[in-house]
């Protein structure tokens, strides 16, 4: 009260002083009289919206004026001094409301100051005044989850977020359900400094909701087109049933596992699950056993138990939300489980036809009576000879309640046990829960194999050449051999296997088999032919020989082979040492010994041993050459000495038989040499002749035979010219030669002693 007193006194007095013109003195009395109030925004306010109007009121007790100005500072800088968008009022000039429109600030912190003019023409300017400009909303709500994240039967939702960066911080939270918001308040505002959860949300009624959230900072800011989605599931009703329910396998089976397929019914939350429960139907909701993730079916189930028999499985439905279905919607699935092999048959099978079969398209009907078996016989499996290695090692035929096969057959000729054991419908089956028949299937649609092996010594043409020993070799692959049968010549029918033929000459043999089926083979006739002689040769000679066996004359051999059984194939013969000829004619004409070899063989190959013929041809008389010693005679033909004379005859076939000569024309003489010893001139006549009177043309030793054993006589008379001396040392000398009867063939001279 005393500083408004003051300020009256003051004003009142500064009107009367600036009347009397003592504005100074006013300014001495009051240097800093106005005052700052009621700015607008606040200091501390957020400003949301540009542009800005900003007013504050001045207050001076000696009087204010209207004009007046502002500034502004951003990041420290003030702005010049501006009229611009300013209004002053105020009734009375003691108080002035300043305000200016269209301000632009920054985001963020700024400052802004005013000033005014007194009526005694002073400036007052006002303390810097914080405007805090933040127009811009925060961005929107981050990792934005609902808890319970699925579906709930529960109407009760915690929502939770990270809340974005903003220059004021978040102030709070706008939400609104199941339609989008049109402003920034449509919807419900929950307030709360950096607020992230919003709990305790309903949505009202089942189904899924859309729950929109928009975040407002501090300052008020907020956009609704920032706002964030969220899904809200309620689901308070349970599902219904399941359908379509089934198990694979369907049927009895011998193995413990079962999958499990139905149909989810259609349900808001979805179906999640089921509970089961085997062979008790539910009571309640929450009975059994939950199966998490069994939509549409349940792989590998099986029945805890493990005991054998039919099981009824109870299954229904869990939803989403954790809503069971109600007991009165559980459905069962029928199970069944067989795990013990069926026993043997109750009858040892038998088999129609019975006995050896020889039909090849014979086939065998089987039948026997069934066990009982849980899930009942299904097939029956069987094997013909051997045992069973393992169940399934033979023929399975399938066959509700099968007590009957037909169409079996052998698989070859023989005789078989049958082998027959079940299978029951749940799949088991042990091969040592059999029944078996002997030698139940009996066939043998093929005869016998018989074939005749004859050996002996081989020769040409299909013939022996020794002793056959034939072996009858039969067999039969199916019910074995009854016997073995021969008929040799058409002489009937013997009972054996083995028969040794000596008899020369053609033989027919037949053979056959018949096994114990009665199948009866006939083997291929043999035709067997037996040739041990060999041929023998006639030779036929055209001339008779002159003694022994020479001949005279040329020599043709007929060669005449006979063979009693297989016949002659050739006759060949051989002459000396040249080849063998296959001819039946052989001729001899050369001069000379001749060996003829010759043989014949026959058709069977047999062979004769050659024979020989001495054939000797003479037709040429004997060769009577001579020696005479001493040696060769003089130049002139004439021998000194007596004359020895050897005849050395030579004949090419069968001999010399005598040797003749004669000299001068007398006599023959019989003999091989003889001497001439009296001088004289000789003709000397010889010939031989042979042992088949072949003679030798006689001839004569050419030139004869010269001697002359006496020196001839003294030459008279001798003359010499010249008969005197002569300086020619040259002479002739004449004489007269004597008689001789070799005549004078030269002489000899001496001079002197």
């Amino acid at each position: 009260m005393r500083r408004l007193s003051l300020r009256l006194i003051i004003v009142s007095l500064s009107t009367t002083l600036a009347l009397l013109g003592l504005s100074s003195l006013i300014s001495a009395l009051a240097p800093d009289a106005t005052a700052w109030l009621d700015p607008q925004p606040s200091p501390g306010d957020w400003v949301t919206t540009l542009p800005v109007t900003a007013a504050i009121t001045a207050q001076n007790p000696l009087g204010l004026g209207t004009d007046a100005a502002y500034r502004y500072s951003a990041a420290g800088v003030w702005s010049d001094w501006s009229t611009a968008h300013v209004q002053v009022g105020g009734v009375v000039s003691t108080s002035r409301r300043i305000t200016v429109t269209d301000l632009y600030l920054s985001e963020g912190i700024n400052f802004i100051q005013y000033r005014i003019t007194d009526t005694l023409g002073s400036v007052a300017e006002s303390p810097a005044l914080q405007l805090n400009v933040d127009t811009t909303p925060p961005g929107p709500p981050l990792n934005v989850q609902a808890q319970p994240g699925s579906w709930t039967n529960t109407d009760s939702f915690t929502v939770t977020w990270t809340n974005p960066a903003d220059a004021n911080g978040i102030g709070g939270v706008w939400y609104k359900l199941d339609a989008a918001p049109s402003a920034a308040d449509d919807g419900t505002f929950m307030a709360g400094s950096d607020i992230h959860t919003l709990g305790g949300v309903s949505v009202g009624s089942d189904g899924e909701h859309t729950l929109w959230l928009w975040l407002a900072d501090r300052p008020g800011n907020a956009d609704p087109t920032t706002a964030v989605t969220v899904t809200l599931r309620l689901d308070t009703q349970p599902p219904g049933a399941v359908s379509g329910q089934g198990a694979t396998p369907s049927g009895w089976t011998n193995t413990n596992v079962f999958d499990l397929s139905w149909t989810a019914p259609a349900d808001p939350s979805g179906i999640t699950g089921v509970r089961s429960q085997l062979d008790i139907p539910p009571a309640s909701a929450t009975d059994g056993t939950y199966w998490p993730g069994a939509v549409d079916g349940y792989r590998g189930y099986s029945i805890p138990t493990g005991i054998d028999g039919e099981h009824h499985l109870w299954v229904w439905p869990v939803d989403g939300a954790g809503n069971a279905a109600r007991p009165a919607d559980a459905v069962s699935i029928t199970l069944r489980l067989d795990t013990t092999a069926p026993p043997p048959p109750l009858t040892v099978p038998q088999v129609s036809p019975s006995g050896w079969q020889t039909d090849p398209q014979t086939t065998y009907t089987v039948t026997w009576k069934n066990p009982i078996d849980l899930s009942g016989i299904a097939a029956a499996c069987y094997k013909l000879g051997q045992e069973p290695q393992h169940d399934l090692d033979g023929t399975c035929v399938a066959g509700t309640n099968i007590e009957q096969i037909s169409g079996v057959t052998a698989p070859a000729a023989g005789s078989y046990h049958l082998f027959l054991w079940l299978q029951d419908a749940a799949g088991n089956i042990d091969r040592a829960s059999r029944r078996v028949a002997l030698d139940a299937i009996r066939w043998d649609p093929t005869p016998p194999e018989i074939f005749i092996d004859a050996t002996g010594s081989p020769g040409l043409n299909g013939w022996y050449v020794g002793p056959i020993a034939v072996n009858l070799i039969a067999s039969d692959e199916g019910s074995g051999l009854e016997r073995v049968e021969y008929d040799l010549d058409d002489a009937g029918w013997v009972q054996g296997q083995q028969l040794t033929i000596n008899n020369e000459g053609l033989h027919f043999l037949r053979a056959a088999a018949v096994d114990v089926a009665g199948n009866r083979t006939e083997a291929e006739p043999a035709i067997l032919n037996l040739d041990m002689t060999p041929p023998t040769t006639q030779a036929n000679l055209n001339v008779q020989p002159v003694v022994d066996d020479w001949y005279d004359a040329t020599v043709t051999v007929n060669l005449v082979p006979t063979d009693d059984v297989s016949g002659p194939a050739y006759v060949e013969w051989k002459l000396d040492d040249g080849f063998w000829m296959r001819t039946g004619t052989a001729v001899v004409d050369a001069d000379g010994r001749h060996l003829l070899q010759y043989s014949a063989a026959d058709r069977a190959g047999n062979v004769e041993s050659a024979k020989s013929l001495h054939i000797n041809i003479d037709r040429t008389p004997p060769v009577t050459s001579y020696v005479i010693l001493p040696g060769e005679p003089n130049e002139a033909g004439w021998y000194t000495q007596p004359v020895s004379i050897t005849l050395v005859p030579a004949d090419i076939g069968i001999g010399v038989a005598d040797t003749f000569y004669r000299v001068n024309g007398g006599d023959w003489q019989s003999g091989t040499s003889f001497a001439i010893s009296a001088s004289g001139e000789y003709d000397v006549e010889v010939y031989s002749v042979d042992g088949l009177g072949h003679a030798e043309n006689a001839y004569h030793i050419p030139g004869g035979i010269r001697i002359d054993r006496d020196a001839p006589l003294p030459p008279t008379p001798i003359d010499v010219q010249p008969r005197g001396w002569t300086n020619n040392n040259g002479f002739d000398l004449t004489f007269a030669m004597p008689p001789d009867l070799s005549g004078i063939a030269g002489v000899y001279y001496k001079v002197g002693a």
